[in-house]
């Protein structure tokens, strides 16, 4: 479980005591930033391993993808699960391209996907952001690409 924080009244939330806006000072649910990079990077894992049963176990139940924003969200594991069984088969690699930025309880992180059958892959370009509930598991994606992000591979 990650762990959080009490919030503060919402006309003090997100400002230290001079008054300076402080991003995740006082919000609820506050994620530890080792445990949001360790669901990132288990995320991005089993992506590669096309391991859907791991990705799953980093999502609540009622959990929505928004894949990529702008579509129809997907929701509940039983979707998630149709989703990631499909979305899984035809990428060949995935890795992390820079720091995951956390605030609050969401983060956002950057990250490539190749896919595609050899000889005709292409890179993705993605930022994702994850929002994580109270008992730190994610109950919102949103990957954040589109046809500007996509690459043929040299």
């Amino acid at each position: 479980m990650l762990s959080t924080r009490s919030g503060a009244p919402a006309s003090e939330r997100n400002r230290d005591a001079e008054g300076v806006l402080c991003p995740t000072k006082g919000e609820v649910n506050t994620v530890k930033y080792e445990d949001a990079v360790r669901v990132c990077e288990t995320y991005v894992a089993s992506l590669v391993a096309r391991d859907v049963e791991a990705i799953l176990a980093l999502f609540a139940e009622d959990a929505t993808v928004e894949d990529p924003v702008g579509t129809e969200s997907h929701v509940g594991k039983a979707a998630l699960r149709e989703f990631y069984s499909g979305a899984v088969k035809g990428i060949a690699n995935a890795k992390m391209t820079g720091q995951p930025r956390l605030a609050a309880n969401e983060v956002a992180f950057p990250f490539e996907v190749t896919a595609g059958k050899p000889g005709s892959e292409i890179v993705i370009a993605i930022i994702d952001v994850f929002r994580f509930n109270p008992e730190g598991k994610v109950d919102s994606m949103r990957a954040f690409w589109g046809s500007d992000n996509i690459a043929k591979t040299p």
